[in-house]
């Protein structure tokens, strides 16, 4: 499988063990200790979904003010999606909860949001975004494509009163319906790509593009409940 591309995940594994300890700890009962965290994610991940659907871990990552100091940010996003997604249970949404948090996770460092692929300069729009896709190689394109749709779905759901406010009052003719039309249409085709299926990422990305509306309106609703952005 290629390496460097850090949207591809869609699995529990950017877990660390200090976050599954936390998981541990604030869940009754618990027997477990730090030597035994390797062992349990490896061995048993239903026990970690869990966990993470648990409302006594979501209790503990929001009452404590210095969650993020204990956790790791795939860890804290991970649980507010499992709290705001109505839809996360069977095995092919969880992958899509996982691939999501990974995604918000990367998107906290606005340089990398700007920067569709790890050879293409620092991009605001998707317009240039997809100018350097078409210079670039197959592989480049398709790590260009997927960061499209995520940019695309990030902000759509946790920044649409930029949108309508540039639209507005910058007099851009670009508003929501063109990056939510763009988004689809760049998972849609990042999904035939033939490094969707070497990735692990085709179901995700096509139920992405099939569904972008939903998890739009979804990830809106965990912004609007835990990041006040509006």
């Amino acid at each position: 499988m290629p390496s460097n591309f850090d949207f591809a995940n869609t699995t529990l594994k950017p877990l660390t063990p200090r976050d599954i300890g936390f998981l541990m700890a604030h869940f009754p009962r618990s027997r477990t200790d730090a030597s035994e965290t390797a062992v349990i994610a490896d061995q048993f991940p239903n026990t970690l979904e869990t966990l993470l659907e648990s409302n006594f871990v979501a209790h503990a990552i929001l009452d404590e003010q210095s969650a993020l100091l204990n956790v790791s940010p795939f860890l804290f996003f991970n649980v507010l999606l499992r709290q705001t997604l109505t839809d996360h249970r069977d095995k092919e949404r969880r992958k899509i909860v996982n691939y999501l948090a990974q995604t918000l996770t990367v998107f906290i460092d606005t340089e990398r949001m700007l920067s569709p692929s790890a050879i293409a300069p620092r991009q605001q729009y998707i317009t240039q975004m997809i100018q350097t896709a078409q210079q670039s190689s197959p592989h480049e394109r398709f790590r260009i494509h997927v960061h499209i749709g995520n940019y695309a779905l990030f902000l759509t759901s946790v920044f649409p009163d930029w949108i309508a406010h540039t639209h507005r009052f910058h007099k851009r003719v670009i508003d929501r319906r063109f990056y939510i039309d763009f988004g689809r249409a760049y998972y849609a085709e990042a999904a035939n790509h033939s490094l969707a299926r070497i990735y692990g990422l085709e179901k995700v990305l096509q139920q992405l593009a099939r569904l972008f509306d939903h998890y739009m309106r979804e990830l809106n609703r965990l912004s609007e409940n835990y990041f006040h952005t509006h």
